[in-house]
């Protein structure tokens, strides 16, 4: 069953909230002899060991202690409104990210909210996102194209610090500076990792735990707003996106734009016996992408979720709102004082429009304004 809708301009929002929050207060655990099938993962504790199984299996064994990273800012450029920094810090003791820091210009002792800006398929990477190129563009569709892509030159002036990191693979950490083609790049990282670590998942694996790893550096910024974080991303970005916020439960939104899985199956959303059936063994199809882009989904429920794609890509299913409710019936056993609830709705929205693989205007600006809800309060 599939979660689709069919409208350029309309936005579904469906009324929905559930949890696996790790940050509730956690419950007494049952050993799984005492604990009847379905329950053995209730509750808030159960639901954060069952998120860490769950993660551990699909991303495969790197390193016991995610590594400390420390943010090193190395270059400084005042813009129109904000300061865009260059920034590096290690998530291995021989691997340097770089990244981008905009951070809007803002009083002394104020705490600002913290938006990844995850870049799609380039090879340039994190200049993606703020329309960094090489060359000019060749035409005026490649000019329109590179701006639906700068999002984080346009959500830092709505008052987000916008973090901006290189994926393993493009941009500074291209392991063929040479090569134009981001896959052969991508391929030849793919390689490397596994030769370290031959055991761990790329995708699913080392691209969220650098993400966790910077945040944990940029949470000790003064200025980080630690309880309001989030995550956007387009395309490859977007499937960054959903992993990101799927695995580290202190990213409270994400917007995903073009990239994760439509397809919604009921039993993911009804049952919980699913979650037994997988810790006893059964991969229930996980180790497919698309698979398990459902199960991040659940798990990460009920932190605010917006789904943003276009009717152009992919399969239309014949029932939208059937897939509504199915996904409204799992979110329905949420607390009724759900700190992720704003007046009283929990926040997953979708909205679909007709402008291909694509990031338009109109759609990124209902991002925008969906994190100004979700991370700033404003309504």
């Amino acid at each position: 069953m599939k979660l689709f809708f069919v409208s350029r301009l309309v936005a579904v929002t469906a009324a929905v909230a559930v949890g696996i929050a790790a940050v509730a207060a956690a419950e007494p655990e049952k050993s799984t002899a005492e604990t009847p099938s379905g329950k053995r993962f209730a509750g808030a504790a159960g639901r954060a060991e069952f998120l860490q199984l769950f993660h551990r299996r699909l991303a495969g064994q790197g390193p016991e202690k995610r590594f400390d990273a420390v943010l090193s800012f190395d270059k400084s450029e005042p813009k129109d409104g904000y300061t865009l920094h260059t920034v590096s810090y290690f998530v291995d003791d021989d691997e340097k990210v770089s990244a981008y820091l905009l951070v809007p210009d803002h009083e002394t002792g104020k705490k600002l909210p913290l938006v990844f800006c995850l870049h799609p398929t380039n090879r340039i990477g994190k200049d993606t996102l703020i329309d960094r190129y090489p060359a000019p563009p060749a035409n005026e569709a490649e000019r329109r194209k590179r701006g639906n892509r700068a999002y984080a030159g346009e959500l830092v002036r709505h008052g987000f610090v916008c973090f901006i990191p290189d994926r393993g693979g493009y941009g500074e950490r291209s392991p063929l500076p040479e090569e134009p083609d981001p896959f052969k790049n991508m391929h030849a990282y793919q390689k490397m990792l596994q030769k370290k670590y031959p055991r761990w998942g790329y995708t699913r694996g080392k691209v969220p735990y650098d993400l966790s790893c910077a945040l944990d550096a940029l949470l000790k910024l003064d200025f980080i707003d630690g309880a309001n974080v989030g995550t956007i991303g387009h395309s490859l970005g977007g499937w960054d996106s959903l992993h990101f916020w799927g695995s580290d439960p202190r990213v409270k939104a994400a917007v995903i734009n073009s990239g994760g899985s439509y397809e919604i199956d009921p039993e993911l959303w009804t049952d919980d016996g699913w979650m037994e059936q997988f810790a006893a063994g059964d991969t229930l199809g996980m180790s497919s992408i698309l698979r398990s882009a459902q199960g991040y989904i659940r798990l990460g429920a009920p932190r605010p979720l917006l789904y943003m794609k276009s009717t152009e890509e992919g399969k239309t299913p014949s029932s939208i709102m059937e897939n509504l409710k199915v996904i409204r019936a799992g979110y329905a056993a949420a607390p009724a004082g759900s700190s992720y609830k704003v007046a009283g709705k929990s926040q997953f929205s979708a909205f679909f429009h007709n402008d291909g693989h694509d990031f338009p205007s109109f759609a990124r600006e209902l991002a925008c304004r969906w994190l100004e809800r979700q991370l700033q309060g404003k309504y």
